[in-house]
């Protein structure tokens, strides 16, 4: 399993991050080479309107019934 250490949400304008939906957007690597992504916490009127303006999008789940998906 990976690990996610995720930012304070303290430090931006946060309370935490339950019952929240994170989104993370594929960066342009580091010069080291190193993948870069971008944090965008949401909800779910935020994220119909992220898949709303992505081309497709795949909606999966794992076995203990966690949702995730794809926007691309």
């Amino acid at each position: 399993m990976d690990i996610i250490n995720l930012p304070i949400p303290e430090h931006y304008g946060l309370t935490g991050y339950q019952d929240t939906i994170l989104v993370f957007a594929r960066d342009t690597p580091s010069a080291a080479g190193q993948g870069r992504f971008t944090l965008t916490v949401t909800d779910k009127k935020g994220l119909t309107t992220l898949k709303d303006s992505a081309a497709n999008s795949v909606e999966l789940s794992m076995h203990g019934g966690r949702e995730y998906g794809l926007l691309f």
